[in-house]
Formats: structure tokens, C-alpha cells, sequence
């Protein structure tokens, strides 16, 4: 990720905002995280897929909103990538909310999104 290039390009060569340029905490965990999260080149682990299955089970046949599904979407990924914070905490919830936020907020992230939440959506074959 440290290629020069920015994780994120909106297509006018900007770098992605950060959490403190989109009134988050400006935590440096979180701003990585975010990052990382842009960047999304990494496929998720089929336990992550299986968390993510489900949430959609619990909203079967919805869209992808921000609250709640985007929200628990994020609860969930970063209970599996970071089980130092706890769960079901204020900490945790803030970050999911700012995390989810600023995905929505980035057309490519939302797409990406989009296109992960329709494959969990999607009847497991055995």
C-alpha cells in the first residue's frame, strides 16, 4: 500500500479523506483502518463471509442501507480484524458508525459494498 499512490483515488488523483477530515475522531487506528479498508484488495476469510451471511439472514431480501445493515456489516469485520475491542461497546459501536460512514461516502467503496453485500445475500450452495 505504501506504492506513492493514494489507497483511494476519487479519479481527480485526491487521497482518500480522512476519518478527521470526515468529523471522525482522527484516531490513527482508525484512520489506518479506514485505509486499509479503501484499498480493499484482500479477500475476506470464509468466517468473515460467514458473519457477513448472517447479518443478511437477519434482513432477508433488503438493500443495503447505512443503519443498521452497513453498521453491523463493519461490527462484524472488525470483531474478526481487531478482537482487542470489545464488542457491543460505545468504542466499537463509534468506530463501525465512522468506518461505515466513510465507505458510503467514497463511490467505489459503496460499489464494493454493494457487490459484497448481493454475494452474501446470495443462497450458500452446498
Amino acid at each position: 500500500m505504501s506504492n506513492g499512490k493514494p489507497a483511494y483515488s476519487s479519479g481527480n488523483d485526491q487521497p482518500a479523506k480522512s476519518v478527521r477530515d470526515t468529523g471522525g475522531a482522527g484516531d490513527p487506528l482508525l484512520d489506518a483502518i479506514v485505509q486499509e479498508t479503501l484499498a480493499g484488495k484482500d479477500p475476506l476469510a470464509e468466517e468473515e463471509l460467514a458473519d457477513l451471511r448472517a447479518v443478511a439472514a437477519r434482513y432477508p431480501g433488503a438493500e443495503l442501507t447505512l443503519e443498521p445493515i452497513g453498521v453491523e456489516i463493519i461490527e462484524r469485520l472488525l470483531q474478526r480484524r481487531l478482537p482487542a475491542v470489545k464488542p457491543s461497546t460505545h468504542l466499537s459501536r463509534q468506530m463501525a458508525e465512522t468506518i461505515a460512514q466513510t465507505l458510503f461516502d467514497h463511490p467505489e467503496t459503496r460499489s464494493r459494498l454493494d457487490d459484497l453485500w448481493r454475494q452474501v445475500c446470495e443462497p450458500v450452495e452446498p
